[in-house]
């Protein structure tokens, strides 16, 4: 590690060292940390670039594709071990890894690595240990916090600065201008003064040599010579200020964030032509450094940091904010011109340079451009444009521009939201933040007068999404990535990572900021249950249903240790505050005490009477509390194997337990659905928190003991504030069980995990609560468009069906009956009444204007799962899991022919519109055409490869199409005498569940469980939309102008169609008085 001052040639050495050594042939890996620099300073671009460099070097073995995605730090220590162990080891090689300007990295603002004692930002990116044969060489100013934490790896310094070195530093100098003088014909006394006036800095010596490089040689006095660097920048300064030319060019390149080429500093500055071009590059030479961009092309940057912060102060606040504008309004435009370099300068710093300048307005113009967006997610990445636009955000509000401040912190909050979305689709920016800004409470036509939607892009309009809770605006992002239920989380002592636990069998490490996975530790032969992290950060500890235990070194994501003792699943562990044991609780009735560091089990502890399902670790490491399925929570005092006290109180399993930060209360959660409050001290519940509907999964408290979080299979969190007994919010966002939680170190957070595969960051005492709205409480199963196209109905695992206006998409009646889930509707063609068929082994009819159950149609042996009305309105179809169709005379609630034929369930059916004919679907992978009016199967539809859930026939009568669990939807031919499919629509990532098509043909939308619903052509056969929701989509019907969607909690979408898209709107009647007083006597009953 290479430590000086400005000036005193840190850099310069690292470079010319680097220059020689690939001057031998010798490719030295090596990046240049520049603040602020998303490229320079990124952990994971800064290990991305060293990687890319080691393996062009050392091509075999290749890098495993699964190593990009490991945590930066881990990635490079992956790197340079198969180096090591391949190449340098066994050659007796040697590998020299360069990193200039390491105090030029900043933690993320916020997070608890920037400036929190005793953390090390650096194993964001540089491995704790290097493997044999490979070294780092490094450079960073004295007395900065990273030369002590290197100095603590075992760094060696070389301080340029120091007294030992005063006398190189000088003869370092000395050298420079031995070098120089035959140049210059400068005399050993004018030498000698040089070199003392320097004071051993270089940077004053290459300064004083560009200056007097300039000068006659009369003018070179010796007296002249300014003593130390700040005495040579002022003289500098004081030349160079007298021209204006000059004093622009250097403003200007004090506000740039890369270095420039003259013209591009002529398109800023405004400079009229080659003279003042001229004149700029000679005088201001000697403070400027000249690279290439390429071969033929020269740009210039100042020549250190000293020199840009002596500018800045002379030239004054005010001109860098006028340069600022200068460079957003001429260099970092938006749209962007066709060049590649202005392209990118403009994605990187053009919400920078009008923040630094305060043209809000502009600022927002160009934010606001979704193409602007998704060009910075595309080509710098998803948290690049999140930070860039919470940045500007923060600046904004703190310039007491509230309303631009407001703006672009909700659009900041829509980018976190989606970016779960955004990585794996960034061609779908617009539409995923139009929508996420429309349901944040946005109306469209702010939106459409605010965004700027790129020309032709096409998509779903979120109208409204209602449903009986409404996603909880604390939600801040998704975390996506597990394949099976997520169960277990972690956060990492520094508050920037959570690791989690999965029934896929893996543990995945995520980024908090943006949301990546930055490693995956694989391992496990079964379920994951638990994990925790050691107090170091370095390691973590899993849990799993193979029944054993693994150590894991995040660094290099490999399992260091196997813990195996236990005879049953492992459910829980916890790692003791000196990070020395870990605790573990199983299904065989025991804990057990492992010692790290042996991996050997040092106690066991008996005592509970069935499977233990969780521990937790008194602050003070003295004790540890249990809990189990006998209902009991027990405290042990480790080192003596003996329980101290029994918990009694809760009425069924207790599921989880966590230790206040004072050590004085534990709190328990049950699956009696309740927490309980205990006091250590006096082994008794001193409060019960009551509110979740269903069992509490798991609980944790809060940094400053003030707060518990609990997660309940209701899909729900709650805060609940000690000592009142009250939950003071709830989380609401979840599409299963709610599994495990953790609280950042801050407090601010908590973490999430559930049974929908997914993880969820939270943001504690926002003061933001979810709204409490009209719609179902369970999956929307069916939803059916009815013929005035004004009103729809959608049907409910809860148990109803719901009739909707869809002008003003609010609720205005709801039908109950049914003693299950209601599986599907259908509305008569008159809209007079609505038929609907449930789990319950019925189908009912319901009478619209009154909400009345005019008949209930008994007759399947199981569940009905869809049903149709003939387009006479006279009869009814409907399917069953019990392997038949019937068909019901509506007017006598009977039923007329029992259709038979299929091997498995039938999920679907479909009356074609001339009345004659019907479709079913079944999970026997084929569809049939029955003729209705014999009862005879006249087709028999194969080609799927898994079953069918649902079909539609198109207006015409001539196509049916179908959707499967086979991801795939396939449009059949109806005329043939042998239906073949004529197309099949690939592209949803999971089954299909439902489909409509759209009234004048020409589309139709599917909806799946991958949590997406797509329009397709059917001409053409392609996928002209794919609208992303956040949970598996049931159930989809078409409108002329909407899209009504049901989700798997509860969610009913309305949606507009691009008018492209749209179907012409029939010439709606006007409403008859009896069909007037029907809505009014809806409106009133809701009311």
């Amino acid at each position: 590690m290479v430590t000086g001052g400005p000036g005193m040639g840190k850099s310069a050495l690292l470079a010319t060292w680097l220059t020689r050594r690939e001057a031998a042939g010798d490719r030295v890996p090596h990046h240049f940390i520049r603040r602020g620099e998303y490229d320079w300073d990124d952990p994971a671009k800064l290990v991305g670039s060293l990687v890319a460099q080691i393996a062009a070097r050392f091509p075999d073995p290749p890098e495993p594709e699964a190593d990009a995605r490991m945590h930066p730090a881990a990635r490079l220590h992956a790197a340079l071990q198969r180096v090591s162990q391949h190449q340098l080891v066994p050659q007796g090689r040697r590998l020299v890894v360069l990193i200039d300007g390491l105090d030029e990295y900043d933690p993320p603002a916020g997070s608890v690595a920037a400036g929190a004692p005793g953390r090390d930002p650096l194993a964001e990116f540089l491995p704790h240990n290097l493997p044999p044969g490979v070294s780092v060489l490094c450079a960073s100013r004295p007395r900065h916090p990273y030369v002590d934490l290197l100095l603590a790896r075992g760094a060696q310094q070389l301080d340029l600065d120091g007294a030992a070195l005063a006398a190189d530093n000088t003869a370092t100098v000395q050298a420079f201008w031995d070098q120089a003088a035959p140049e210059l014909d400068l005399d050993a006394r004018f030498i000698a003064e040089a070199v003392d006036r320097a004071g051993g800095n270089p940077q004053h010596a290459e300064m004083l040599r560009k200056h007097l490089a300039g000068l006659p040689p009369e003018r070179r006095r010796v007296e002249d010579i300014p003593a130390g660097l700040a005495g040579l920048l002022a003289r500098t300064w004081g030349r160079m200020r007298a021209d204006p030319t000059v004093v622009e060019g250097l403003g200007v390149l004090c506000a740039a964030r890369e270095a420039l080429t003259l013209d591009e500093l002529q398109a800023v500055t405004g400079w009229a032509g080659e003279a003042q071009r001229d004149a700029f590059k000679r005088t201001a030479l000697e403070v400027l450094i000249e690279t290439r961009r390429t071969e033929a092309v020269r740009e210039y940057r100042l020549h250190h940091d000293s020199i840009r912060a002596y500018v800045a102060d002379a030239v004054g606040a005010a001109a860098i904010l006028r340069h600022h504008l200068a460079l957003a309004q001429r260099l970092a435009t938006w749209p962007a011109p066709a060049d590649a370099a202005a392209r990118r300068y403009a994605l990187h710093h053009a919400l920078l340079h009008r923040a630094e300048a305060g043209a809000w307005a502009d600022a927002w113009r160009v934010a606001a451009d979704l193409a602007f967006l998704e060009l910075k997610c595309r080509e710098l990445g998803v948290h690049d444009a999140e930070a860039d636009v919470a940045r500007t955000a923060a600046r904004c509000r703190a310039s007491g521009d509230k309303v631009h401040g407001d703006r672009f912190a909700a659009l900041a909050r829509a980018l976190g939201r989606e970016s779960h979305w955004l990585r794996a689709a960034p061609e779908a920016t617009a539409a995923l933040v139009w929508n996420r800004l429309r349901r944040s409470g946005w109306s469209a036509s702010e939106l459409d007068a605010q965004l700027h939607v790129p020309e032709g892009a096409e998509f779903l309009r979120v109208r409204v999404r209602r449903a009986a809770t409404q996603e909880s605006p604390a939600l801040v992002r998704d975390l996506a990535g597990h394949t099976d239920q997520v169960t277990a989380c972690a956060m990492t002592p520094d508050g920037r990572h959570v690791v989690s636990g999965s029934s896929d069998t893996t543990l995945k490490l995520w980024e908090l900021a943006s949301g990546r996975a930055v490693a995956t530790l694989q391992g496990h032969t079964e379920k994951v249950r638990a994990c925790a992290v050691t107090p170091d950060g370095r390691h973590v500890v899993s849990a799993s249903n193979d029944t054993a235990l693994k150590v894991w070194e995040l660094a290099s994501e490999r399992a260091v240790a196997t813990l195996q003792g236990h005879t049953e699943k492992v459910r829980a562990c916890a790692v003791t505050p000196d990070g020395r044991h870990v605790v573990s609780a199983s299904d065989d009735q025991t804990l057990k005490v492992w010692e790290l560091g042996s991996g050997r089990a040092v106690a066991t502890l008996q005592g509970h009477t069935r499977a233990v399902t969780a521990c937790a670790v008194t602050p003070d490491g003295q004790h540890v509390v249990s809990a189990s399925v006998d209902g009991t929570l027990k405290v042990w005092k480790l080192g003596s194997e003996r329980a101290v006290a029994t918990l009694q109180g809760h009425t069924h399993h207790v599921t989880a337990c966590a230790v206040t930060p004072d050590g004085r209360h534990v709190v328990s959660a049950s699956a009696d659905q309740t927490l309980k409050v205990w006091k250590l001290g006096r082994r008794r519940a001193i409060a019960t928190l009551e509110g979740h509907t269903l069992s509490v999964s798991a609980c944790a408290v809060t940094p400053d003991g003030r707060h518990v979080v609990s997660t309940s299979n209701d899909q729900t969190l709650k805060v609940w504030k000690l000592g009142s007994e009250r939950a003071v919010a709830t989380l609401q966002g979840h599409t299963h069980h709610v599994t495990a939680c953790a609280v950042t170190p801050d407090g601010r957070h908590v973490v999430s995990a559930s049974a929908d595969q997914t993880l969820k960051v939270w943001e504690l005492g926002s003061g933001r609560a979810a709204a409490t709205l009209e719609g179902h409480t369970a999956s929307v199963t069916a939803c059916a468009v009815m013929p005035d196209g004004r009103h729809m109905v959608s049907a409910s695992a809860d148990r109803t069906l719901k009739i909707w206006e869809v002008a003003s998409e609010r609720a205005v009646a709801t039908l109950q009956g049914h003693t299950d889930r209601v599986t599907a509707c259908a509305v008569t063609p008159d809209g007079r009444h609505v038929v609907s068929a449930s789990a319950d082994h019925t189908l009912k009819v319901s009478e619209l204007a009154s909400g009345r159950e005019v008949a209930t149609l008994q007759g399947h042996t199981k569940r009905v799962s869809a049903c149709a009305v003939t387009p006479d309105g006279r009869r009814v179809v409907s399917a069953s899991y019990d392997q038949t169709l019937k068909v019901w005379e509506l007017a006598r609630g009977r039923a007329v022919a029992t259709l038979q034929g299929h091997t498995r369930l039938v999920t679907a059916c479909a009356v074609t519109p001339d009345g004659q004919h019907m479709v079913s679907a079944s999970v026997d992978g084929t569809l049939k055409v029955w003729e209705l009016e014999s009862g005879c199967a006249v087709a028999t539809l194969q080609g799927h490869t898994h079953w069918v859930n649902a079909c539609a026939v198109t207006p015409d009568g001539r196509h049916v199409v179908s959707a499967s669990e086979d991801q795939t939807l396939k449009v059949w031919e109806l005329r043939n005498r042998r239906p073949v499919a004529t197309l099949t629509l690939e592209g949803h990532t999971g089954g299909v569940s439902a489909c409509a098509v759209t009234p004048d043909g020409r589309h139709v939308v599917s909806a799946s469980e991958d949590q997406t619903l797509k329009v397709w052509e059917l001409a053409t056969c392609t996928c002209r939309i794919t609208h992303r929701g956040d949970a598996r989509y049931d159930a989809v019907a078409v409108g002329a102008t909407t899209v009504i969607a049901g989700d798997a909690v509860g969610g009913v979408w309305f949606l507009e169609l691009p008018a492209s898209m749209a179907s012409p709107v029939p010439q709606a009647r006007q409403p008859s008085a009896q069909r007037q007083r029907w809505w009014r006597r809806l409106w009133s009953r809701r009311a």
